[in-house]
């Protein structure tokens, strides 16, 4: 019976040690497999659907990975051997973004202080983020939210949800750092009406498909 677990235990651990390498090689293997079939359709992209002159390259060195896209720095073919100091600049225009199927692609833009990853995979995945404002209703603060709020109390009253909230919402666009929502959450919180203002994220509707920004010479 000893014999038999020795046996067991043995087996056990020669598969263990033996498999993982496989499986290690295997995971290698299709990332070598992803990874040329990337750069393909990121070249064919840049080249096909922008509308350069010179025929542009995309840098495997220095290729991100993302949840749901890569980013790729890119340049033209002839200036591959330069130093990036060396290389043509662009206005408008920063890293490649594709998805991981390779059949959606654009531009990082040049605004400051832009999530543009975020952005573009929200798009992939038909999302977009929102301002929401969550106030708790309360009869004791009805005065306030109905003047704050500019609302009378029957159409104030319809505004509260099953949980006792008022949720008010508004799109957000990518370069939108403002909403008319601040001013509101801080009239009721001043008014010791405590809400939160958030960013979230929601389906949409909207699909903005492929898009290639508008590029020009530096």
């Amino acid at each position: 019976m000893e014999c038999f677990v020795i046996f067991v235990m043995a087996w056990c651990w020669c598969y263990a040690t033996e498999s993982k390498p496989q499986n290690v090689g295997s995971n290698l293997n299709q990332e070598e497999r992803m990874n040329p079939k990337i750069i393909e359709k990121a070249n064919y992209w840049i080249n096909n659907a922008c509308g350069f002159e010179e025929e542009m390259i995309v840098l495997e060195k220095g290729m991100k990975e993302h949840n749901h896209c890569f980013s790729l720095s890119w340049c033209i073919k002839s200036e591959e051997s330069l130093t990036w100091n060396q290389r043509t600049a662009w206005v408008g225009a920063g890293r490649l973004l594709i998805s991981k199927d390779g059949e959606t692609a654009e531009f990082e833009g040049s605004a400051p202080g832009v999530d543009w990853v975020h952005h573009f995979e929200n798009k992939l995945q038909n999302l977009e983020d929102y301002w929401n404002l969550e106030i708790p209703f309360s009869k004791i603060n009805i005065s306030n939210l109905k003047s704050i709020l500019n609302r009378s109390t029957p159409e104030l009253l319809k505004m509260v949800n099953s949980d006792g909230k008022i949720i008010l919402t508004e799109f957000k666009a990518w370069n939108d750092n403002y909403t008319e929502l601040e001013g509101i959450a801080t009239d009721l919180n001043n008014a010791g009406i405590n809400c939160e203002l958030e960013i979230k994220t929601r389906k949409t509707a909207a699909n903005n498909g492929n898009c290639c920004t508008t590029l020009s010479k530096n």
